[in-house]
């Protein structure tokens, strides 16, 4: 068997689509005018935020651009630096807490000042350097950097204030102190008071420190103006942008500070071990001189020998050469003891010793540098850091280059000392003729030339490093100063109407849309295109209190419709002149199959063919509900018993002499069964031959298969969709009857269709059904005397 499933269409119809939403203007505009109102409502109320922005730039030590090809670009050509570039760094600085927390201490941003407004009782604007008083605290540091508070003052005249919240309400005089709860605080008058803020109202906030910090990290925004440029853009949005120029600017001064304390640090590190190594060297140069003098008083010894003066100035260029490369050597052997002493610390190296090998002194300053930055992120983050470790990495990768250096120049210096060392012993061995006491003397000022050499070397090293503390300048250059144009950036009027208008109009249409997205009912005959089913007629939802709509000389609106959907059947059922059989079902009951078959019928016989309407619908028949009919027998009689005939069960209407009716009789207990008959064939085929139309009123075959058992008996089956209430995939059932060919002929009528949704939609009738009629005629109502009843329908079925 080959199922039919209902697929949506590929294309759209866009008129269609526009007309929807255009039916339903009226929520377009009521959202519009909702919509603005609550903008300008916002817009009136909201608090108006303004950003503030500075730059700096970024220098090396020689006040130059970082990058701009300083000598720390060789170890980057070499691959020795890697991970975050400075500037990044100097970023990651500028947002740390600690430096927003000095910030914030400086600047006293715990404490909040807002004025209200004189009509609203909203707040106005935030205060900054303009409150016209100052509340101070009496509590520690630690107490206030954890207090909270709230306060209402209301000024009575230039002498009093009234402080009130939630717990309390004082009236206290200016200067006096007020206790509470949280600490006693005092209130004093700033320069901007005057009598102007009489009878006026501020309301004052204390924060927690840990708070305002979090509030002015979250607010300030840092980033470069390039990806390869050393400028850094800082900026700042609030409510008051005097307190926005007033944070930036303090927090560019305090990572100034902080940029010249790091740099002391190193210069002190290294001026303590130069002083170190300055007494060390001044105790060995005490005791050769002590020496030297014991020796000359005990051999009686005063000038250098005349003779042997010209092996004399060979060695001394030789001695000044072994002095170079012992001062270097002690250097390194320091150096490499500081290493060793630091292997398992993070301890900062000295600089600017004097190395000969420049790689020694740039790797020196960068191990600093970056230890400064390690050092700087560990106050706010972990050592899991995924930047600390990429900077540890650097440190021991930079450590471990400097140590093996360091062990090389060493072993180069021991062996170049060798080679002079050689040659003395030469120029010496031509000395063998010298007197002893004059050799050993020369060795003695040999050792004193080295210490003194050391010891003036390291006094010049310490008196460049004291110029060098003393003319430490920071890492930055300020470009701008904090700045505001004073526009504010938000709200923006334009935006929030835009944003207004586009939620009026987008709200209805989502709301729209998804009710169009969820409806799955059958609203007209358009719903019939995805099935490929053929529609013969809609007829409109109508009241009227008559069983029988369908007169000969009535004009309302249902009745054209049903006219209408008689001249198409005539044209479906062209050249069925002898048998015109119609099956009139539905997918469920209360879709009005009843009502529409009882007007078909009334509807052909008033064009003067002889019609009979039949009752199938043997479990639920529904004519004793619309029709006056005493009779009982009926098509369950006929079928059941053989000496009945068609004129026993026949009723002629009353009032109309080619329409006729046949009951479905009593209700038996197999009525599919019973269908099966072949008198019911007989039935219908003797009907055929003795009327013009045949109208039968079948079971719906969506709930039984009664109707499904004589579909080869009839020539035109007429399935009534009920519009809002039968679902789209019901029209599945109709579709697979055409599909498996079970039918011959097939048409749809839509029953109880709302013409202004129906407009909505975009449908239309093909004529308009207040075609030729008043106003008065737009419902219509009969009577019909049943059981001393009258009876109203809706949708053509019984209301």
């Amino acid at each position: 068997m080959n199922n039919f499933s209902f697929e949506e269409e590929s294309t759209l119809n866009l008129r269609e689509i526009l007309m929807k939403y255009v039916f339903q203007w009226k929520w377009f505009v009521l959202f519009l005018v909702l919509s603005i109102t609550c903008g300008y409502i916002y817009l009136r109320y909201s608090i108006p935020d303004y950003e503030s922005k500075a730059s700096i730039l970024i220098t090396d030590e020689d006040g130059g651009g970082l990058g701009g090809g300083g000598e720390l670009s060789i170890f980057k050509d070499m691959g020795l630096l890697g991970g975050s570039s400075d500037v990044e760094s100097e970023i990651d600085v500028l947002k740390s807490r600690s430096l927003i927390n000095e910030v914030v201490k400086k600047l006293d941003l715990q404490q909040t000042y807002y004025i209200i407004g004189d009509n609203s009782g909203m707040k106005r604007g935030e205060l900054m350097g303009d409150s016209p008083v100052k509340l101070s605290f009496s509590l520690s540091d630690s107490l206030y950097w954890e207090s909270e508070m709230f306060l209402e003052l209301e000024f009575i005249d230039s002498q009093y204030v009234l402080v009130s919240n939630d717990d309390f309400s004082k009236k206290i005089a200016f200067g006096d102190t007020c206790a509470t709860l949280t600490g006693d605080f005092c209130i004093t008058k700033t320069a901007q008071f005057s009598d102007t803020w009489i009878d006026r109202e501020l309301e004052f906030s204390l924060s927690r420190l840990e708070d305002a910090v979090t509030s002015v990290k979250n607010k300030i925004g840092i980033e470069t103006t390039n990806k390869d440029g050393n400028v850094i853009a800082i900026s700042l949005v609030g409510p008051n942008h005097k307190k926005n120029n007033q944070i930036i600017d303090e927090l560019i001064r305090q990572h100034q500070m902080d940029a010249i304390a790091d740099k002391n640090k190193v210069a002190n590190n290294t001026n303590k071990f130069i002083n170190d190594r300055i007494q060390f060297i001044n105790g060995e140069l005490s005791v050769v001189e002590n020496e030297s003098e014991a020796y000359k008083n005990k051999y009686k010894l005063v000038d250098v020998m005349a003779n042997a003066s010209q092996f004399m100035l060979k060695e001394e260029g030789l001695d000044e050469a072994v002095s170079k490369v012992n001062i270097q050597f002690s250097l390194s052997e320091y150096m490499l003891e500081i290493l060793e002493k630091s292997k398992d610390k993070d301890d900062l190296l000295p600089s600017n010793l004097g190395f000969e090998d420049v790689t020694v002194s740039l790797m020196t300053e960068q191990y600093n540098e970056l230890m400064l930055k390690k050092n700087k992120l560990l106050m706010n983050s972990s050592e899991r850091n995924p930047v600390v470790l990429n900077l540890q990495n650097q440190l021991t990768s930079i450590k471990s280059s400097l140590y093996k250096s360091l062990k090389n120049i060493k072993e180069g210096l021991s062996l170049e000392l060798q080679k002079l060392e050689n040659k003395q012993r030469i120029y010496q061995s031509k000395l063998s003729k010298v007197p002893k006491y004059e050799k050993e003397f020369r060795d003695i000022q040999r050792q004193q030339q080295i210490k003194e050499g050391l010891y003036l070397y390291l006094m010049e090293k310490r008196e460049e490093n004291q110029i060098r503390l003393a003319a430490t300048i920071e890492n930055t250059k300020v470009i701008d100063w904090a700045y505001s144009n004073r526009e504010p950036v938000s709200p923006k009027p334009k935006i929030i109407y835009l944003a207004s208008i586009l939620l009026g109009l987008l709200v209805p249409f989502g709301i729209l849309y998804v009710r169009d997205l969820l409806d799955n009912k059958v609203h007209g005959i358009k719903d019939l295109e995805p099935f490929k089913l053929q529609g013969i007629g809609e007829i409109p939802e109508y009241e009227t209190e008559n069983t029988i709509v369908v007169t000969k000389d009535s004009r309302n609106v249902i009745s054209e419709v049903f006219r209408s959907i008689r001249t198409n059947l005539n044209f479906l059922l062209a050249g069925k002149e002898n048998r015109k059989v119609i099956a009139v079902t539905s997918t469920v009951s209360g879709e009005g199959k009843t009502f529409i078959s009882i007007n078909l019928a009334h509807a052909l016989s008033h064009t003067g063919k002889k019609t009979v309407l039949v009752g199938m619908d043997l479990r639920a028949p529904k004519f004793l509900n619309y029709l006056d009919i005493e009779k009982e027998k009926g098509v369950s009689n006929y079928i059941i018993d053989d000496k009945i005939s068609i004129e026993d069960i026949l009723i002629p209407a009353e009032d109309n002499p080619n329409l006729s009716y046949i009951i479905s009789g009593l209700i038996p207990p197999n009525p599919a069964e019973l269908l099966l008959n072949p008198r019911l064939g007989e039935l219908i085929k003797e009907l055929s031959e003795n009327f013009d139309y045949v109208i039968i009123d079948s079971a719906p075959v969506g709930l039984v298969s009664d109707t499904l058992n004589f579909l080869e008996h009839i020539d035109l089956l007429l399935y009534v969709a009920r519009a809002e209430k039968a679902e789209k995939q019901f029209l599945n059932l109709p579709a697979n009857l055409i599909v498996d060919k079970k039918v011959e002929k097939l048409a749809v009528v839509i029953n109880g269709v709302d013409t202004k949704r129906h407009t909505g939609y975009g449908y239309g009738y093909g004529y308009g059904y207040g075609y030729g009629y008043g106003a008065g005629n737009s419902s219509y109502y009969g009577s019909e005397d049943t059981a001393s009843k009258k009876r109203r329908f809706r949708f053509g079925k019984r209301k």
